[in-house]
Formats: structure tokens, sequence, C-alpha cells
């Protein structure tokens, strides 16, 4: 049977609905939320109201979606990323100097807390992890990439965004009072669920040869990651304005305390594993 012409225009147009639905990620973060659900009764993390609104520093914006948990008082501010195929592979190192600082080995939660009669943002400590990382690249595949999906970057632009939307939330939260509705304090923390494929190394970088600035590549090892923390360093511009319980005037301190964000990067496989995990139970 031949197909009318208004038949073929709407296969036309439902075609590429579909790429542009795919290329912009709705699709996949709509699958993301969905594999929560399915992890949510071992997790104890239920998805909260998707695309967000929120502004901080002037900049609007939103967050893809929430999870809270059981208590209510820890938030992950979740961004998904649908990585281009031709850079997918997300490869991730150790800096091989940090600032001598409580939390530059750690990873935490950002909070707001109760201090006498003012909400102040503080600081929780998760369980130790050995899957912190501070160096952070794509590297190619073999696969064709998406003409209107971003090359190199992808990493950094995520995790801006992200790190965003967590002050923007916490923003919200102190500028609406809600941390006075029977709670003690409010955690956060910055989530990517990424169609990345991640992998680590423990590579020393501080043996390149300081003629060449390179490392030998020869003996160089990578470790897939089902998911991994990412130490941000978010500029001021990302910043909210609260006012920290503990004052540093130590340098090293206040890069930790004001700028640094653990992020929490995490693949489809690594979903339940996330959740799940004993990182939680501080």
């Amino acid at each position: 049977m031949t197909e009318t012409p208004d038949q073929q225009e709407r296969q036309n147009v439902a075609k590429a609905f579909g790429k542009v639905l795919n290329r912009h990620g709705y699709a996949f973060q709509y699958s993301v939320i969905k594999a929560i659900q399915g992890v949510t009764s071992q997790a104890c993390w239920s998805p909260w109201t998707p695309e967000f609104p929120i502004e901080i520093q002037g900049h609007q914006g939103r967050v893809d979606f929430l999870l809270v948990n059981r208590s209510g008082d820890r938030y992950l501010i979740c961004e998904c990323k649908r990585a281009n195929p031709a850079l997918s592979h997300w490869c991730f190192a150790r800096a091989s100097f940090l600032p001598d600082s409580e939390l530059s080995g750690r990873s935490f939660m950002e909070t707001l807390e109760r201090e006498r009669n003012e909400i102040v943002c503080g600081t929780k400590i998760l369980s130790q992890s050995d899957k912190i990382y501070q160096v952070a690249l794509e590297v190619k595949t073999t696969e064709s990439g998406d003409d209107s999906t971003k090359g190199r970057g992808q990493i950094e632009e995520a995790a801006t965004q992200v790190c965003r939307g967590l002050n923007g939330m916490i923003e919200f939260f102190y500028k609406r009072e809600l941390l006075k509705q029977g709670k003690d304090w409010l955690a956060f923390l910055p989530v990517i669920f990424t169609t990345a494929k991640l992998w680590s190394s423990e590579v020393d970088l501080s043996s390149a040869d300081l003629q060449r600035g390179e490392i030998d590549t020869s003996s160089l090892i990578v470790e897939s990651r089902s998911w991994l923390w990412f130490q941000f360093h978010q500029s001021p511009g990302l910043k909210h304005p609260i006012r920290r319980r503990k004052v540093s005037y130590d340098m090293r301190e206040i890069l930790f305390n004001e700028f640094v964000r653990p992020v929490a990067i995490v693949t489809p496989a690594g979903i339940a594993e996330f959740l799940s995990s004993n990182i939680w139970s501080y």
C-alpha cells in the first residue's frame, strides 16, 4: 500500500523528533530515573521534582532531578549527561600533589546547619573511599560523534552544571527557611549520571620526564569503573553566598571548604552500587 504524503511527513517528523530527543538527553534522563526507581527499595532513595528551576548569582538553570533519602535530610543534585560517542571514554587520574587538608582525600557532602539563631553551611564527611580522582579527560573511541554533541570539555561542562545546581538548591532551601521544619541539618551532594565509560589510572604524574613533560605511556594501566568521585574546583561564580560555620584563614582549608566539591560520576551499571553503598553510613 502506497504511503500518502501526510503519512510520509509524519514518519519523517517522528524519526527526526526521536533523534533530537536522544541527542538532548531526555530519553537518557528518564531512563535513569526509571532505573533508580527499580533499586529504591534497597537504596532508600526516591526521585524528586524533575527539571527543578534554580538561580545562582544571576544565572538561571534547571536541575535534571533530585534524589532524597527516606529521612528527608540528604539530597542528591542530579545531572544526566549523554556523552559524545566519539569521546565517551572518560579517564581519571590522581594528582601527585594535594594540599594538606582534612578534606583533600575524602568525599563529603555540603550541609545547611543550625548555629544558634542562624543557618550556616558546613560539611559532613562520608565514609572513606579509594575512588577519588582530581584529573579528568575525555579520550577518543572508535565510534562516530554527534554533530550537536559537545566534544572535549564534556566533564568540565557537566561538573559546572551540576555544581551550579548544587549551589542553587542550597540557596533555595536557605532562602525559604526549609531547615526550620523539624531538621537540624540537611546535606547536599552533586551527582552526574552518564553514558560515558569510566576509567581510572594510578599513574604517578610526577614521574613525567622533565625535558619532554611526558609520562611513559607503555606502562600506564587503566581500570574500568562503574562509578567514582571527581574533585571539581568550582569557580567563585558558581558559589552561593551563605556563611560557613567554620571560618578558616588557611588557604588550603579555604580551597576545600569553599571551592572543591566531590562530584559522584555514575554509569548505568553503577547506579545500584552507588545508591546502596556504605558511603552513606556516616
